[in-house]
């Protein structure tokens, strides 16, 4: 997702704070671009501190996009998010007890006929 963020602070590879002021933001599974005018940089998560944004387009669009983002990584469907109705669970109920298999009585030679 690309935005323009309000702030965002980063440490840098040296261990100092950092903070960008208005820049172009684009957020991936592995890190954070920021482009500003002194060029571009991609931080990894653990290196950002706080990304924050004021603008009220900005958020809703963020905010759409976020919860978008999260109904797939949770694969999620559209009945799922949006059902106003309520339902009633419905549980399957599941046997209580299998039948088990009676063992059958031997049968002798002598009494039946196995061909009849």
């Amino acid at each position: 997702m690309q935005t323009i963020a309000s702030t965002v602070t980063v440490v840098d590879k040296t261990g100092e704070t950092k903070e960008y002021v208005a820049p172009t933001i684009l957020l991936h599974d592995f890190g954070l671009f920021v482009k500003n005018d002194s060029g571009l940089t991609l931080y990894n998560w653990d290196q950002v501190k706080e990304i924050s944004w004021g603008e009220p387009n900005t958020i809703q669009q963020v905010w759409g996009l976020a919860i978008a983002q999260l109904a797939t990584d949770l694969e999620l469907d559209d009945d799922y998010l949006w059902d106003d109705e309520d339902d009633e669970d419905e549980i399957e109920e599941s046997p209580k007890a299998t039948k088990k298999e009676e063992p059958k009585e031997e049968k002798k030679a002598d009494d039946e006929n196995p061909y009849e």
